[in-house]
């Protein structure tokens, strides 16, 4: 197997956890990080070794050592940054949700055609074993028809200023969704509240 070289851009929250997970994982190499806070970078390249720090995006798309790269940059700006990432000839992983419209979600997607790259999204659900089983039950018919599917959000997660739950936690619903049901909904409803007042 062809080891492949990562760049992660955005060492914050998620982007920690990311480059955890790419050191860690075989046929990967974490190459370098990306992150516009010198103190935050710094602590990153130290816990990886042979990983090296950019402060600048366009440094980092522009490395002839890197084939992919990660984006945990902020949602506002993942579709530039996805978009930038490959016209530099990168694939991308980006973190989700892949952009804030549709237009921008089709337009990286032409995008990812017309060059042959790669581009996915973070939708980790559909990679477990839970949601594995419950699509094995689903495709067998052991649920019988399913006519209505229900979801609830209980836990809040991480706060964040950037995105509300719906952006937040709503593209791995319906990814789940899509994944287990193989098909799109005739109807999808959604009711949201304040619980931080």
């Amino acid at each position: 197997m062809t080891e492949v070289s990562v760049g992660l851009a955005g060492a914050g929250y998620w982007g920690s956890k990311l480059a955890r997970n790419i050191f860690e994982a075989s046929g990967c190499r974490l190459t370098a990080v990306c992150d516009a806070d010198p103190s935050r970078l710094d602590a990153t390249i130290e816990r990886y070794p042979g990983c090296r720090g950019e402060l600048e995006l366009d440094r980092l798309l522009a490395a002839d050592d890197i084939d992919a790269v990660v984006l945990a940059t902020p949602a506002s700006l993942h579709a530039a940054h996805a978009d930038a990432a490959m016209r530099a000839g990168k694939h991308v992983l980006v973190e989700k949700p892949l952009a804030l419209s549709t237009a921008d979600c089709e337009g990286l997607c032409a995008l990812a055609d017309e060059t042959s790259l790669t581009l996915m999204v973070g939708h980790t659900f559909i990679y477990s074993e839970p949601v594995n089983m419950l699509r094995d039950y689903v495709s067998q018919g052991q649920l019988g028809e399913l006519l209505y599917v229900y979801g609830q959000r209980v836990n809040l997660g991480v706060i964040r200023e950037d995105l509300n739950a719906l952006w937040n936690f709503g593209p791995h619903d319906v990814s789940i969704l899509l994944y287990l049901l193989g098909e799109r909904p005739v109807r999808v409803s959604a009711r949201q509240f304040p619980v931080l007042n």
